[in-house]
């Protein structure tokens, strides 16, 4: 089963990937802080680094994520925030 996402800009049409049912809610969050990456710069260059904990702290605290179940969520949104700063990193270095 597909899920679909609340931000996805045209429904009814693919757009390359899916989402498992039981990813949604990390990759929901994940949607919410991708913005709130912490990038190093320094001699002509910056390196991503990933999530922002403090930020992704706030992203789940407003939206009153309960305390069970919350550490594995924040675990999995920072492992999709350092696959996504390598990715970047990668592209930005050629």
């Amino acid at each position: 089963m597909r899920e679909r996402h609340a931000a996805d800009p045209e429904p009814g049409r693919e757009h390359g990937f899916e989402i498992w049912p039981e990813n949604l809610p990390a990759f929901e969050i994940f949607a919410a802080v991708v913005h709130q990456q912490r990038v190093v710069a320094g001699f002509g260059a910056s390196t991503c680094q990933g999530i922002d904990a403090a930020a992704l702290n706030a992203a789940l605290d407003a939206r009153q994520v309960p305390a069970a179940g919350r550490w594995e969520l924040f675990t999995s949104v920072l492992d999709m925030g350092r696959v996504a700063a390598q990715v970047m990193n990668e592209h930005r270095n050629g």
